[in-house]
């Protein structure tokens, strides 16, 4: 219970930061890494589905999808969520991710600044966080 209320925190930082700063610090993905790794890692050990991830990963920072911050980011997280609920965990990603799409659009066009919604992108980080957070949940009433 500690470790859930430990990833909240954490969770809420790295929202803050993203959607304030759009930068997610490597000290608060470590932290949550080892966080979710004490949580669930040792009863979801991932270590065999984890390359798979790490190459999609990598496949979506290259391409420009997904920034550095947000790779690690999915992948801190996922070393806590039992690889059953990986599709799940990313169809809620992606929805919150075209949740924060659509605000942030719809925030650009009513202060007529859709050039800056473009120069800043999306926070991501908040649908991986929120994403993420619920995965680990899930994670712990499966085991």
């Amino acid at each position: 219970m500690l470790g859930l209320l430990v990833l909240l925190v954490l969770t809420l930082r790295v929202c803050w930061t993203d959607g304030r700063y759009r930068h997610i610090s490597n000290w608060l993905v470590m932290a949550v890494a080892i966080t979710v790794i004490v949580i669930n890692g040792f009863s979801h050990p991932p270590w065999s589905s984890l390359g798979l991830l790490t190459l999609a990963t990598g496949v979506l920072y290259a391409a420009g999808i997904m920034a550095g911050g947000d790779a690690k980011l999915i992948l801190a997280y996922f070393c806590g969520i039992s690889s059953s609920l990986w599709l799940d965990v990313f169809v809620v990603m992606a929805m919150l991710g075209g949740l924060l799409a659509f605000i942030s659009l719809a925030y650009g066009g009513l202060h007529r600044d859709l050039a800056g919604v473009r120069r800043r992108g999306i926070p991501y980080g908040i649908a991986i966080g929120l994403s993420g957070m619920l995965g680990v949940i899930a994670s712990t009433v499966t085991v």
